[in-house]
């Protein structure tokens, strides 16, 4: 009978003993599925710290804070600090640089009384998790070990699946911005400036009629021409600026002579400036510069435009002798500095 009772008492305690670990386990699965259940639905990082301080104060018996970094990638705390103890800046800071785990149970200083854990991706560290746990000893079992694993796993999912949902609305905003781009592009090249091409034609040939035939109506056909080359050089500067911000601007340099530059700018004003009281000319020499010269000739004839139009025929009065001074000087190689130091290119 005591054989009898002994072994009846070893396979009853066994069995309680697979029922006890059978209930543990449960709860752990229980407890993942609630963390993978809250995290399915989180819309937003900050949402992911209450779900994981719920769960992993049941599970782990222990309370934890989430540090995510901003757009500069500085860590930033968050707003309700639910740790007793304040994490050191230098552990945090050398934890998400380095991708280690530190702090309590850990290698790197055991002695704080929390471990810090990295979020880590396939490519690289998406915040840290910090727990402080009420039982050191009950962290360190191997099941909670693993379970604290697969939370941090599960935390990196989500925060590796919000950053990809954010990077998929960019890049669908910047497709639809694009879209609308070229659209207006296609409509101000097809649908306003081919009319308008028409229309400065059409100008030009009546401003000629009227001319030779001297009628009183030849100067309201200049200006009919002059306003629709506006609007042309108008739209062309859009067109330009646009094709500058989609394909970037590239540089292309070449030596070029600056009355040229400067004189081709100044040309296409000649007709208006004609209206106005201020001359318009240039003083450039043979001097020579490198750069994009199609970019300053745009750039010369807008300033110049701008002028003629601000000022008037009663501000020409008064700034009869005013002058736009530029100045370049080069101090690359090919040229001697001295050849170019103090050249002037003055108009107005």
């Amino acid at each position: 009978m005591l054989t009898v009772g002994a072994i009846t008492g070893n396979l009853t305690a066994g069995v309680r003993y697979q029922a006890r670990v059978a209930r543990h386990r449960e709860q752990r699965a229980r407890y993942l599925y609630e963390m993978a259940d809250g995290l399915s639905r989180v819309r937003a990082p900050n949402n992911i710290a209450p779900i994981c301080q719920r769960v992993m104060g049941s599970a782990l018996f222990a309370r934890c804070e989430i540090w995510l970094p901003d757009v500069q990638g500085k860590l930033i705390a968050p707003a309700e600090r639910l740790l007793h103890t304040i994490p050191d800046p230098a552990i945090v800071k050398w934890s998400f640089e380095k991708g280690h785990v530190a702090g309590a149970g850990t290698d790197t200083l055991p002695g704080v009384p929390y471990k810090v854990l990295p979020l880590i991706s396939s490519e690289d560290t998406l915040g840290l998790l910090i727990i402080e746990p009420s039982n050191l000893h009950h962290l360190l079992i191997p099941e909670q070990q693993r379970l604290l694993e697969t939370f941090v796993i599960l935390i990196s999912g989500a925060l590796l699946h919000l950053a990809l949902t954010r990077s998929e609305q960019q890049s669908r905003l910047v497709a639809e911005q694009e879209e609308l781009r070229n659209s207006l592009l296609a409509a101000l090249s097809h649908d306003l400036r081919t009319p308008l091409t028409v229309l400065f034609g059409q100008a030009e040939i009546l401003l000629l009629d009227l001319s030779t035939e001297g009628s009183p109506h030849a100067p309201q056909a200049g200006a009919l021409r002059l306003q629709t080359l506006s609007t042309i050089r108008l739209v062309n500067n859009m067109l330009d600026m646009a094709r500058i911000e989609g394909e970037g601007f590239r540089l292309q340099t070449d030596w070029v002579a600056l009355d040229e530059v400067i004189g081709g700018a100044l040309k296409s004003l000649e007709a208006a400036s004609a209206r106005r009281s201020g001359a318009i000319g240039s003083t450039a020499g043979d001097g020579a510069a490198s750069g994009r010269w199609r970019a300053a000739g745009t750039c010369i004839r807008e300033l110049a435009g701008k002028r003629i139009e601000i000022c008037g025929q009663s501000a020409g009065d008064r700034h009869s002798g005013t002058r736009f001074v530029g100045e370049n000087q080069d101090r690359g190689m090919g040229r001697w500095p001295r050849d170019l130091l103090g050249q002037r290119t003055a108009y107005f």
